[in-house]
């Protein structure tokens, strides 16, 4: 049998009682139930240092993940940079400061243009995911 729990229910530790009955026997038993205040919800954002780079230059780009406000140690962020020429993905696990870096290389001969940045957090069974950034390379 499942129950829900109200969302207005306090943590605590609960009894639950129940009964059964039938024409040939009766049967009762007892359980303790630890209700748990939900995780805060996990957010992330992120920045590059400036919003223009010669072609050479490595740009290092920041994810900021916070449970509540807390820093999320240990959070996996997907980054996603869209270049004029395609896309490229890491995979970074932040450190005990909420944070993951990715330092990118732009390539001697470019490609000059726009990039756009994406980063998407997960930590537990919980993601977010960032407003896009962009910065040009010239």
């Amino acid at each position: 049998m499942a129950k829900s729990v109200p969302g207005s229910t306090a943590p605590a530790t609960y009894s639950v009682n129940g009964s059964a009955q039938n024409a040939d026997s009766t049967g009762a038993g007892n359980a303790n139930v630890t209700v748990m205040p939900p995780a805060p919800p996990l957010t992330v954002t992120l920045s590059v240092p400036k919003t223009t780079y010669p072609t050479n230059a490595t740009v290092t780009m920041t994810a900021t993940v916070l449970q509540g406000a807390v820093p999320a140690s240990g959070a996996s962020v997907m980054f996603t940079l869209t270049r004029p020429d395609g896309t490229t993905t890491r995979t970074v696990t932040t450190g005990s400061n909420g944070q993951a870096t990715w330092s990118y290389k732009v390539s001697p001969k470019g490609p000059k243009g726009t990039y756009q940045v994406k980063a998407q957090a997960t930590s537990g069974s919980q993601s977010a995911t960032a407003s896009p950034i962009t910065f040009t390379v010239q």
